[in-house]
Order: C-alpha cells, then structure tokens, then sequence
C-alpha cells in the first residue's frame, strides 16, 4: 500500500510501516498546502494518508476522497507517544 504521512507526523514513522510504501508530505514538497488541495494531490500518487488532525473530518468533505484516511488519536505527535498506535 503506498501511504503519505501528513508533515506533521515524525519521520520515524516510516520505517515503522512495514510492508508498506511510505512517503511524507514533505518528501512531496507538498508542505504548507492547504488540506483540500492536499487531499487532492494524495488521491492521485498514494492508497491512504495519516495524519493526527482530528479536525480533517470537519474542515474538509472526506466523504468524497477516494483514499484511506487514518487520524491518529494521542496526547502529542512525538514519535514514543505515537510508535505504539
């Protein structure tokens, strides 16, 4: 599965996904485009994007997105606090 890491997600997130093809917004130089866009721009290169915005679901349609779209659910985005999850 080819999957995108929002850039606010640590990039030691990656190797963590085994099995999968990991990319992050930044490697995209996608950084600083707003979500709608974004979310465009994903739907055309990558299988799914995780992200720790859980405001995504009401700032944009995700209805309509034709990727997965995991939001990941912590304390902070620091990689210990997200590794386990």
């Amino acid at each position: 599965m080819r999957v995108i890491l929002d850039e606010c997600l640590p990039r030691g997130l990656k190797p963590l996904l085994i099995g999968h093809s990991v990319r992050t917004v930044r490697n995209e130089r996608w950084n600083g485009i707003k979500n709608g866009q974004l979310l465009r721009l994903i739907e055309t290169k990558f299988d799914a994007f995780i992200t720790v915005d859980r405001g995504l679901e009401y700032q944009q349609k995700i209805t309509s997105v034709k990727i997965g779209i995991v939001v990941l659910e912590a304390v902070d985005n620091s990689l210990p606090t997200l590794e386990p999850l």
